[in-house]
């Protein structure tokens, strides 16, 4: 499966909340972040709506990997990305991104 990011950088401006409420295996992971989000809980490799680390990001923004280590996350892969695409979208809601840029469907991992 791959997560069609659409590229909005929602999640990353959310790091602060992220790393702040998670907790099972994504706090375990979310306890290893190796920065520090910025006063207004965004992730400081944001540059230019980019993550400015992404061929060496840390796990917690990897779907994939985190699925592929620990496979007991959700039942299926498909529950992951679903779980996944609807956090997502609920980013997106909040900061009223229009509707055609949501995720709908899952396909093949890149």
């Amino acid at each position: 499966m791959r997560f069609n990011c659409t590229g909005c950088g929602e999640c990353c401006r959310r790091l602060g909340g992220i790393l702040g409420n998670s907790d099972g295996i994504i706090g375990a992971i979310a306890s290893e972040f190796p920065y520090k989000p910025e006063k207004d809980g965004s992730c400081p490799m944001l540059k230019d709506n980019r993550c400015s680390v992404y061929k060496n990001r840390p796990l917690l923004c990897d779907f994939k990997k985190i699925f592929e280590q620990h496979p007991r996350i959700a039942r299926t892969e498909l529950l992951w990305y679903m779980r996944n695409m609807l956090i997502c979208n609920h980013f997106m809601d909040q900061a009223n991104i229009p509707q055609e840029f949501r995720l709908k469907e899952p396909c093949a991992w890149d």
